[in-house]
């Protein structure tokens, strides 16, 4: 049976994940860096699935409370995002991501320029009613009601 590159992806994805259930980390963290490596190796440093392998190490790190490259790894996922697709909503989605994961940590000061860019981007490629801008909005609002502001 040949596998597709989708589907070695695929395996690599659902075999981290599948680890990560049982509570298997080093098996899951494993698996997420074969399919990174696999990725560049196949297509390179820039290509999108070498976005999606820096934003699930990113999450995983994250989720473990291994904060250090948990930062390093979406901070690379948005940067690579910036260069393949310029201003574009997949910047808006790894804006959001950053965001997220530095209002975890507590860096309130870092969180609303991105969530004032990933709105501004939105604002520029959407029509003002679309949903992501709605969602882009109230993520600023809760932010910051979340401040008392």
């Amino acid at each position: 049976m040949n596998l597709s590159k989708d589907d070695l992806i695929s395996s690599f994805v659902n075999n981290a994940r599948s680890y990560q259930e049982q509570g298997l980390y080093q098996q899951t963290l494993s698996c997420y860096i074969q399919c990174l490596e696999f990725a560049k190796n196949r297509w390179g440093e820039e290509h999108p699935t070498v976005v999606t392998s820096l934003n699930n190490l990113a999450t995983f790190y994250h989720s473990q409370g291994i904060n250090g490259p948990a930062e390093y790894f979406y901070f690379k996922a948005l940067e690579l995002t910036r260069k393949l697709w310029g201003e574009h909503l997949n910047v808006a989605i790894s804006l959001n991501k950053l965001a997220y994961f530095y209002r975890s940590q507590g860096r309130y000061s870092e969180v609303e320029p991105l969530y004032i860019e990933a709105l501004a981007i939105r604002r520029k490629l959407l029509a003002t009613e679309h949903s992501e801008v709605v969602i882009s909005l109230n993520k600023l609002a809760y932010f910051y009601c979340s401040q008392g502001k």
